[in-house]
């Protein structure tokens, strides 16, 4: 594969999918609008603006928005919830969700997954670990509550569900990679565990598990799905219900990524 860092080789390009730190981004961002080269910025860095279309494919504004010459794709965390949400707001109408993130170490990138593999080998090896290099603590064997980042996916699915109100929490877990996350969505419209269900089975985004065991992180690793599992009424109230999703947040956000690109050039 080669790896173009210069302008003049872009000029002609259909599509650019732009991956590079945050700091870069508005830079390439900016050359690729003067040299009219469409793109879709898996970045984040344009998340928050509210003149770039924020989209995932299963979105009801993506067609008529992905021509645009700069779209974002949503990423991560925020993309699982929203596919996994999206169909449960369509059908009963959203008022407010709790989320709960359980981060694995990946999610500060190969660096996190590095870190872990070097705390559990000098833990066993030496019976010690050396001093915290990314995470706040040690993160073999512990789990470390995080306030950083949680805004941001609140922020982002606000974007996608304005009339939604959101409350994010995340715990960094000792794991290498994929997210499992528990959803509270309260409803404004009386919703049971099997029009959840039906509703959920409803998109080709999601793989759900209607029996025991709720998909875990591994289940989903590797996977382009959001594995949705342990959907439940919550203590008999008819406006909420709780479920688990799991989700490997690289290979989703590409697939998805993708996806916007097949549907930029269907016709």
């Amino acid at each position: 594969m080669v790896v173009e860092d210069k302008l003049e080789p872009l000029r002609g390009v259909d599509l650019v999918f732009l991956c590079v730190p945050k700091a870069s981004a508005l830079d390439w961002v900016r050359q690729f609008l003067q040299a009219e080269v469409p793109c879709i910025d898996l970045t984040g860095v344009l998340e928050a603006n509210e003149e770039v279309p924020l989209l995932a494919p299963e979105n009801d504004r993506a067609a008529s928005l992905i021509s645009k010459p700069i779209v974002a794709a949503i990423r991560g965390v925020p993309l699982a919830c929203y596919l996994a949400l999206s169909p449960l707001d369509k059908k009963f109408d959203l008022k407010r969700v709790v989320v709960t993130v359980l981060d694995s170490a990946s999610g500060l990138g190969k660096a996190g997954a590095d870190v872990l593999q070097e705390e559990v080998i000098g833990l066993f090896n030496r019976g010690e670990m050396d001093e915290p290099q990314i995470f706040s603590r040690n993160l073999a064997f512990d789990c470390i509550p995080k306030t950083e980042g949680t805004e941001g996916t609140a922020a982002v699915l606000s974007r996608m569900f304005p009339q939604v109100e959101f409350d994010v929490s995340c715990v960094q877990v000792p794991i290498f990679s994929g997210n499992t996350i528990s959803l509270i969505a309260e409803t404004r419209t009386a919703v049971s565990k099997e029009d959840a269900t039906r509703a959920l089975l409803e998109s080709t985004a999601l793989e759900i598990w209607e029996d025991d065991p709720i998909p875990s992180s591994r289940d989903s690793s590797g996977k382009d799905k959001v594995f949705v599992g342990g959907i439940r009424e919550l203590s008999g109230d008819k406006l909420k219900v709780q479920f688990w999703i799991s989700a490997d947040a690289l290979r989703l956000s590409a697939a998805r990524a993708a996806a916007l690109a097949e549907l930029r050039y269907e016709d």
